[in-house]
């Protein structure tokens, strides 16, 4: 069997085995669901005929396994999800004047703790 076809079986079972849709998928891997259906269809990105050359001539075949200590999708969507919240302002607006920094007047960051700290022991 052919080894871009192989490896875009296994990959399709382990999309079913995970419990994903291609759509769930695509939104994963931040691209748009045709580039995951041409994926696993073959009709986009294949593997390079020199690296199968190679392995062919080395007697080597690639295999797709389960990755030891993997997150699982929902972990994976989770952390996503709380980038994109940490790269945005809050309720989603920009506070005026942060553009540049503010000058401050007043004691040192480190005048102010000696004050609040407690006692030297």
């Amino acid at each position: 069997m052919d080894m871009n076809l192989r490896i875009r079986r296994q990959l399709q079972e382990a999309v079913r085995a995970q419990g994903l849709t291609r759509a769930q998928l695509a939104k994963l891997l931040g691209v748009k669901p045709p580039a995951v259906s041409q994926l696993l269809n073959g009709t986009y990105g294949k593997i390079p005929q020199s690296l199968i050359d190679v392995l062919e001539v080395l007697g080597l075949e690639l295999t797709v396994t389960k990755a030891r200590g993997a997150a699982s999708p929902s972990e994976v969507q989770a952390k996503a999800d709380a980038m994109a919240l940490l790269s945005t302002h809050p309720w989603g607006k920009k506070p005026k004047g942060l553009d540049e920094p503010v000058e401050v007047a007043g004691p040192a960051f480190e005048e102010l703790l000696k004050e609040h700290r407690g006692p030297e022991l």
